[in-house]
């Protein structure tokens, strides 16, 4: 709950003191405000109450770093929140986008379905910001990591391959 307390005030153009409103839950939630005149007798007039309704902010609850190896199909899952009605900004915070195959360095809505690539010899990281808005406020930001690992390689010797017992041979 909110409790604003009580004030006395005693100008003619007396005015609620600002507050700062925050709603922890999933659900809006409703604070009612009344306001009593008092004349200089101490007589009160007629209580005048309103009503101001506190969104809550958008949460995400769903990031996790995530691997693909090169050459995968990487599908991000989609972003949730426990609120209706979010939408979700992402951008990269950090490292190359284009490297790991993302299609663009930020997007609205859920991150697409992308190849997967990394064409060097060591995992490439890129770190996405995630922001969640309601309607009418703006929520939490959350980051996660996208690592794309290479394919292993190998080299095949030059030199002709040998039996176990250090003569030439034939691998069939």
């Amino acid at each position: 709950g909110l409790d604003l307390g009580e004030y006395n005030v005693q100008e003619e153009d007396a005015k609620i003191p600002s507050f700062k409103a925050i709603n922890n839950s999933d659900v809006a939630k409703k604070v009612k405000i009344c306001i009593t005149p008092y004349n200089e007798l101490g007589c009160p007039g007629e209580e005048m109450c309103y009503e101001i309704v506190v969104h809550p902010s958008a949460k995400i609850s769903n990031l996790k770093d995530v691997s693909f190896c090169d050459n995968t199909t990487a599908k991000i899952n989609p972003f949730q929140s426990s609120i209706s009605g979010v939408t979700y900004e992402w951008s990269v915070k950090s490292g190359d986008w284009s490297a790991i195959g993302l299609p663009s360095e930020s997007g609205s809505g859920h991150m697409p379905t992308f190849t997967a690539k990394n064409s060097t010899s060591s995992p490439i990281t890129v770190t996405i910001e995630v922001v969640a808005n309601s309607s009418l406020c703006k929520g939490s930001v959350g980051e996660f990591k996208i690592t794309v690992y290479p394919l292993p390689k190998y080299d095949i010797a030059s030199q002709s391959p040998t039996t176990g017992n250090g003569t030439d041979g034939w691998i069939e």
